[in-house]
This record gives structure tokens, C-alpha cells and sequence, in this order.
């Protein structure tokens, strides 16, 4: 078992999506998602009082899932914006 990754270092087969539409849901982040790989988890970001950041995290079954994402993801749009992807990094 991999011990929890610390500050500055990256979460294995995680990437960090932003730009998203405040309205889109964590469903619908998957959907777009599973076409890349089997999607574990999406963690939808908001803030303390509960709205949307419009930012989201999304675990894949491993690393080269998660990679085929990164790479691909970054010329969708998903409700008329246009998706940023970067590797998930502890801060």
C-alpha cells in the first residue's frame, strides 16, 4: 500500500478539472470522463457555504487513464466552456 502523497507531490491516477460551468453536475463529469477510463471518483469542489467553484477532482482505476484525460481532455467544452485539466497536486 502506497503511503497518502504529502504537500507538492502528485495523487496517482487523479487529475484537477477547472473552468467548468457552476451547473454542471458530478454525473455529467464522469459521463464526459469514462471515455478515457473506468472513473472512481469525482469530487465536486465548492465552497464552505456550499457553491460551486466550478472546479472538480476525478480519481480513474489508474494511472494511465488518468494520463489519457489529462492529455485529451483539455480541447473539450462541457456547457459551452471550455474544460482545463491539470494532474491533481497536493497544496
Amino acid at each position: 500500500m502506497q503511503p497518502f502523497p504529502t504537500q507538492g507531490q502528485i495523487v496517482p491516477a487523479t487529475i484537477h478539472l477547472s473552468n467548468l460551468h457552476y451547473g454542471v453536475s458530478w454525473r455529467q463529469v464522469a459521463d464526459v470522463c469514462s471515455e478515457f477510463g473506468h472513473v472512481e471518483h469525482v469530487e465536486m469542489l465548492t465552497t464552505p457555504t456550499g457553491v460551486p467553484t466550478g472546479h472538480a477532482t476525478v480519481r480513474f482505476q489508474n494511472s494511465q487513464q488518468a494520463a489519457a484525460a489529462l492529455y485529451r481532455l483539455g480541447d473539450r467544452e462541457l456547457h459551452g466552456r471550455r474544460i482545463r485539466v491539470r494532474e491533481e497536486v497536493i497544496r
